[in-house]
């Protein structure tokens, strides 16, 4: 029993980790087996450039408020919103899986 506490203390303890991306910077990177890009439906959709796989766009847009960017496969697919504040920490965006089986994951 002590040993199952010790863990579960341990566990709960864990720190929380901030974005390693600078505030107001975003990427993202292909990291499946497809290209991807991300849109600013706040911001008249701007969107970053197609990012083949293996590759990553990053830019510094700043911002001072929560907003969404959507994420694309190469075909126009949906994937995910993310939500993003520049004025308070950074994102970076991973696309991940192949055709059929696509995910994102944040950092």
């Amino acid at each position: 029993m002590g040993v199952t506490s010790a863990a579960l203390i341990a566990g709960a303890m864990a720190p929380a980790y901030a974005s390693a991306i600078p505030n107001g910077h975003v990427q993202i990177c292909a990291q499946g087996d497809y290209a991807s890009y991300i849109t600013f439906p706040n911001r008249s959709d701007y969107s970053s450039t197609v990012v083949s796989p293996g590759q990553c766009w990053y830019q510094e847009l700043g911002g001072n408020s929560w907003e969404p960017i959507n994420v694309y496969n190469e075909w126009g697919g949906y994937l995910a919103t993310e939500w993003y504040n520049g004025s308070s920490s950074g994102i970076g965006i991973g696309t991940e899986g192949s055709g059929g089986s696509e995910w994102v994951t944040t950092w």
